[in-house]
């Protein structure tokens, strides 16, 4: 028996509420968003009361019911979350509720990943996202399982994919684990949606937008940075097919700007002001503080004016100043060359 997390259901909790309260697609507005959720004690003041179990039963009801819903309209857009115990034999299997409950029959409370994304693709919907968090581990004790024995959620036929965007973003790749944190949303989890408020955003024709492969490039860079120390870092994959935006945020979003000087021996001496193109006013608040080597502001992602004073008089700004600077989430970092005084 696999024990009882208590990370996962935050975070499908947590992904239900983006998608619920923050998701702006740019061409299609919220329809429905179904449940299935386990609900351990420390979940209970989450509003996670009357929500239905993910047991096998609930789990082919909910799909079959969530397929019918995105079929209704080619224009729809399918998103599928999953947050759990997961292994990979032939394909990622993806563990169920009552996963374990009869051993004579124990990988049928598991449902392959290849099989469900193989048979939505008789789905009408012609955008479909898929979110899969958790392990990769192959374990030793099933390897002798022959394929085949997972729970049949919708028929896997090889036909025309007429699919126009769909995507697939896993945890973590092949052999390896996903990590969870006690009282607190999984690694992941919490990385990606990081990513759709604003850390995988590119700037298109005046709108922050957040692609599919755009977010995996993201997640792959916040989650490998915050694993946990002194162990394996966690590099997520994807299989993605199109370029459409997944979200279009409502603003700019923010970033941890950071400037440092080249000669790198500069960057203590100096005093950082960084303020909108044109602005003389005060500079961005709060001041830039000086932390590995880097001065760090929080910034509304944009062009900014870069203006840097050295009191000591040892080094100084080469012209023009200030140096206006694109900060973005993807390229936070600027380094000003800076020559001696003198």
């Amino acid at each position: 028996m696999t024990r009882q997390l208590q990370s996962p259901p935050r975070s499908a909790l947590a992904f239900a509420r983006w998608v619920r309260d923050e998701m702006r697609h740019p061409q299609a507005a919220l329809g429905s968003v179904d449940v299935l959720l386990s609900s351990p004690k420390p979940l209970e003041n989450l509003d996670a009361a009357g929500l239905e179990l993910p047991d096998t039963d609930a789990v082919v009801k909910g799909v079959k019911r969530w397929k019918a819903l995105c079929s209704s309209d080619p224009s729809n857009v399918a998103l599928f979350f999953f947050c759990g115990h997961g292994i990979t034999l032939n394909s990622q299997l993806l563990l169920l509720e009552d996963f374990g409950g009869d051993p004579d029959r124990l990988l049928y409370s598991a449902v392959d990943l290849d099989q469900l994304v193989t048979g939505m693709s008789a789905c009408r919907a012609s955008t479909q996202y898929f979110f899969v968090d958790a392990c990769q581990e192959i374990p030793s004790q099933l390897r002798g399982f022959l394929p085949g024995q997972t729970v049949p959620l919708l028929n896997a036929v090889l036909t025309e994919d007429r699919r126009e965007e769909w995507g697939v973003v896993s945890s973590t790749r092949l052999g390896h684990v996903a990590y969870g944190r006690q009282d607190r949303l999984t690694l992941f989890t919490e990385q990606m949606l990081a990513a759709l408020r604003g850390q995988a955003a590119v700037e298109r024709d005046g709108r922050w937008l957040v692609s599919f492969s755009a977010l995996h490039e993201a997640v792959s860079t916040l989650t490998s940075r915050h694993s946990p120390e002194e162990a394996t870092p966690q590099f997520p994959a994807s299989r993605l097919s199109g370029t459409r935006p997944l979200h279009v945020l409502p603003g700019p979003p923010q970033v941890n700007a950071g400037v440092c000087c080249a000669p790198a021996a500069a960057t203590p001496e100096a005093r950082v002001r960084i303020a909108p193109p044109g602005s003389a006013g005060e500079a961005t608040a709060p001041h830039p503080v000086l932390r590995d080597g880097w001065w760090r502001a929080p910034l509304t992602a944009g062009i900014h004016g870069v203006s840097l004073t050295f009191p000591e008089g040892e080094y100084a700004m080469t012209p023009p100043s200030p140096r206006l600077v694109s900060f973005t989430p993807f390229d936070p970092d600027h380094t000003v060359g800076v020559g001696e005084s003198g």
